[in-house]
């Protein structure tokens, strides 16, 4: 388990994308999250909208991730009304439409960028990424956005709610993490 999952940086960018997004979640919404590694993202958006999100499916591309995304979000997977999923698959292959929200933390780890347009026009999306450029293997940038108005270029939403940018610092290092909302 990469316990790099629950670092500061990633779970203060989980909650940000929470409390931007969710003003936006129409009620009883199917969420899909993209790249969801081991879903922290949707333990805490079901943790925080009981009641209002329908359903949140994650899929991730390593398939060790998903019995450990299960484990996390063991409570919202007993029946009779399961409100998460976790399965393996490809980002770039899966099949976005019947979703109302698509969103994806980490589409600086995708080699294209076919999921986004496997996403049907005029769905709520939320993309975020950062402006960390390394050859790092750690890192794993494969499509790296140095700026926000690069990230916007990528990924050309019909209407933009929010083009939002949240410094990490941390003494002497620190990055920009970058956010869209808004209709593909």
């Amino acid at each position: 388990m990469d316990l790099s999952s629950f670092s500061h940086g990633q779970i203060q960018s989980k909650l940000w994308l929470c409390e931007r997004l969710e003003k936006y979640i129409p009620k009883n919404a199917k969420v899909l999250i993209l790249g969801g590694w081991y879903n922290t993202l949707g333990f805490l958006l079901a943790s925080r909208n009981r009641g209002k999100i329908g359903h949140i499916t994650s899929i991730d591309l390593n398939y060790d991730c998903k019995a450990i995304a299960d484990k996390i979000c063991e409570g919202f997977m007993i029946q009779p009304n399961v409100m998460i999923s976790n399965v393996t698959a490809d980002a770039n292959l899966f099949d976005c439409m019947g979703y109302d929200v698509v969103i994806n933390c980490s589409p600086e780890h995708m080699d294209t960028n076919n999921w986004f347009n496997n996403i049907k026009p005029w769905t709520l999306t939320c993309i975020q990424t950062s402006n960390v450029i390394s050859d790092d293997p750690v890192w794993d940038i494969k499509n790296p956005n140095p700026n926000l108005n690069t990230f916007k270029s990528k990924y050309p939403m019909h209407r933009i709610y929010e083009a939002k940018s949240k410094t990490l610092q941390y003494n002497d290092w620190g990055y920009d993490r970058y956010m869209l909302i808004g209709l593909r």
